[in-house]
């Protein structure tokens, strides 16, 4: 039996465990989250190194990318080598190879985008879905100084992004990873998520309300979450039920998630791609992009679209 474990620098309270077949293989699928203590995360990886298939981690991103250049996170990468015998994968890959799909598949389902506003609430986190957005023709607000680092800033574009990213990433990779990744945010029934940052958080907020389309980290995004999300294109990550039910009775026009249900659970891209590491049995980066396709292909793994999440065409 395949054994995939998510390690995770989120809350607790998401974690699960699944047994169920997938493309004819008993597969074990584990999330533990640490409420941010990245020496328990160290601690689990190093308990089931050599134990488990494979490992996701979660909340930590090993590298982040703007355009052609690549940052690596070296608290991120402490975490990585407490596992030397299981491969560990941070979902970097799904977000390059898979997710920014899903702009095609929404537009072929009849979502706009040439002349809408969009923002996106980390594109260091996915700038690949961010660069999609903008092939699309939407006009992008970035949200990363306003929600990682509580600057009152919303960049207009890749490429102003990318400006200030490239001066200050040298610098900013060296943070903590508790300040780049929020603990819990509480989803609130009819309101507005119940963690405040401020006047960042404020402009994050209005600058969501004034957009047709709201993509990227789902955790993020609840930071500054409309109380009104009137007829606007949700396009998120790893969103659970419980929030997909709370963005659709604030009027959400659709609610499009780039995370597969597996056994009925929401998977992030670290999980997934863990699994097809884990079935395809090369490291993350050895696994060419093609491969990365044919897998998710493969193990049935399909993006989800409100109504009753029906899965999109592939």
């Amino acid at each position: 039996m395949k054994w995939i474990m998510s390690v995770s620098l989120g809350d607790a309270s998401r974690d699960f465990t699944v047994e169920t077949d997938i493309a004819g293989e008993r597969v074990l699928l584990e999330r533990r989250g640490t409420g941010g203590d990245i020496r328990l995360a160290r601690d689990l990886m190093r308990l089931y190194d050599g134990r488990v298939t494979s490992f996701g981690i979660g909340g930590a991103n090993l590298h982040y990318v703007v355009g052609a250049a690549e940052y690596r996170m070296r608290a991120a990468w402490a975490l990585r080598d407490a596992a030397t015998r299981t491969p560990v994968a941070d979902g970097s890959l799904i977000k390059r190879f898979i997710e920014p799909t899903i702009i095609d598949h929404l537009a072929r389902n009849g979502v706009q985008f040439r002349g809408k506003r969009a923002v996106i609430s980390s594109a260091l986190d996915r700038w690949y879905l961010a660069e999609a957005l903008e092939r699309a023709g939407s006009k992008i607000g970035i949200l990363d100084a306003a929600l990682a680092l509580r600057l009152p800033v919303v960049f207009q574009g890749t490429r102003v992004f990318g400006f200030a990213a490239r001066a200050t990433m040298p610098a900013l990779r060296r943070l903590p990873l508790r300040w780049l990744y929020p603990r819990r945010i509480v989803v609130a029934a009819g309101g507005p998520a119940a963690w405040r940052g401020g006047p960042a958080v404020g402009l994050a907020e209005r600058a969501m309300a004034s957009a047709d389309v709201i993509a990227g980290d789902s955790y993020l995004a609840w930071r500054c979450m409309p109380r009104r999300l009137d007829g606007k294109t949700l396009i998120v990550s790893t969103a659970t039920q419980e929030e997909v039910d709370e963005m659709m009775a604030r009027g959400a026009g659709v609610v499009a998630s780039t995370s597969p249900s597996v056994a009925g659970r929401s998977f992030g891209a670290n999980m997934i791609e863990a699994l097809i590491v884990a079935f395809d049995g090369r490291p993350p980066a050895k696994i060419p992009a093609v491969c990365y396709r044919q897998w998710w292909e493969r193990l049935g793994l399909r993006f989800r679209m409100e109504t009753g999440l029906v899965p999109l065409s592939h």
